[in-house]
């Protein structure tokens, strides 16, 4: 499933082979124009320093409350509070719009600036919560990786992010079982 709350909070990219760098590309103009461009955020404008800021903040909030909807613990208020102030902060007024020989109600932004853009981000979380399964959400079990994702698999028992992280992780595994297998036998015995 994708959402932009993911797509921010997956902005922050760390090595998931564990060479402890990480890359941020909100810092990243180019990236910055594609976000905007999928999740329809580009009448925002061009982001600057004061936007990427209150991004960074907003991706912040939502790691914690990401990870401990992965963790199957409670959310943090704190962080909550942080994100409802997002989702009230932009104006929305409300128009009838003709639809399918009928009406529909739609909520249309007052301005369409940064703070409708994080608005729209907080949003895509806050139908994470009311309506999808928030226990699907998972982050990577790679520790070097810490991806967050929505498992759509039936069994609901996906743990990494993708099949590199699997692997290396597997690999790791096998190996560290190789190098002290007497470690292993008693701890299975």
């Amino acid at each position: 499933m994708d959402l932009a709350c993911f797509d921010l909070v997956n902005s922050l990219v760390h090595d998931y082979r564990g060479t402890g760098t990480t890359h941020d590309h909100l810092t990243e103009a180019d990236w910055l124009a594609q976000f905007q461009a999928r999740w329809g955020l580009s009448a925002a404008g061009p982001a600057d320093a004061a936007a990427r800021a209150r991004l960074a903040d907003l991706r912040t909030d939502l790691r914690c409350l990401i990870d401990q909807l992965a963790a199957g613990t409670d959310l943090d208020p704190a962080a909550l509070g942080a994100v409802d102030r997002t989702l009230a902060a932009a104006a929305l007024r409300r128009q009838l719009r003709p639809a399918d020989g009928g009406w529909r109600l739609e909520l249309r932004p007052i301005q369409h600036d940064w703070t409708w853009a994080l608005a729209e981000i907080a949003a895509s979380f806050a139908s994470l919560l009311t309506e999808h399964d928030p226990a699907r959400v998972r982050v990577c079990e790679n520790p070097d990786c810490r991806w967050a994702f929505y498992d759509t698999s039936r069994s609901r028992t996906r743990r990494w992010c993708g099949d590199s992280c699997g692997n290396l992780v597997k690999v790791r595994r096998f190996r560290a079982r190789q190098r002290h297998p007497e470690r292993h036998w008693h701890a299975e015995s």
